[in-house]
């Protein structure tokens, strides 16, 4: 059993952007995570149709806590997974914070808010237990953009113990942050990743 299990929605037409993606988890200084490419048989790509992977992926998730890292992300420490360990407290639900283009989320004005609001947290923003993934993981099927909402939201209520972990994890490969399913060819990819301090 690994400890993490990080979920990566797989894009046709984002191969630079998921080596990276890739790169990111393999040069974690601790390797205890399971690394699950979910890749739909779907074109064009339709980021809405594609959620049920999610919820389909529940019988090979082999970890402890369950997270989602779309392919157009990265982490952005080697030490994000050793890290995590040392603050996820047997939590339900860890809450991070995520780089997406020039802002953070959640934004300070927002932060360890029980009642979540829309645009202001994404589905990559949280860390799960499996029990709980598998508790909120039918959200993915509801055929909406925001669809992660909806699972990180029914997460909350079904989580008796929430860790708000003030650390920036995860990073946006677009300049904007946002890339809404878009490949490659449109998106404005940052040329080099940035070195982000994480704390």
């Amino acid at each position: 059993m690994s400890f993490l299990t990080i979920l990566t929605q797989v894009h046709p037409s984002r191969p630079k952007c998921l080596a990276r993606c890739i790169e990111s988890i393999k040069s974690q200084a601790d390797n205890d995570v399971q690394h699950l490419l979910l890749r739909p048989e779907i074109e064009p790509h339709d980021v809405v149709k594609v959620g049920y992977l999610v919820h389909e992926a529940a019988p090979s998730i082999e970890g402890q806590y369950v997270m989602l890292l779309p392919d157009d992300d990265r982490l952005c420490t080697p030490d994000f997974v050793k890290d995590l360990k040392a603050a996820s407290d047997d939590a339900d639900m860890i809450i991070f914070r995520c780089k997406l283009g020039e802002w953070v989320c959640p934004p300070e004005w927002h932060w360890q808010e029980r009642q979540m609001q829309h645009g202001y947290i994404a589905g990559q923003n949280i860390i799960l237990k499996r029990e709980i993934y598998n508790g909120a993981s039918y959200e993915w099927l509801t055929p909406v953009y925001h669809a992660d909402f909806h699972y990180l939201r029914t997460a909350s209520f079904i989580s008796t113990k929430i860790v708000w972990w003030d650390y920036i994890g995860v990073e946006s490969q677009g300049v904007i942050g946002n890339n809404a399913g878009a490949p490659e060819d449109i998106i404005e990819l940052k040329p080099t990743m940035e070195e982000i301090k994480c704390t």
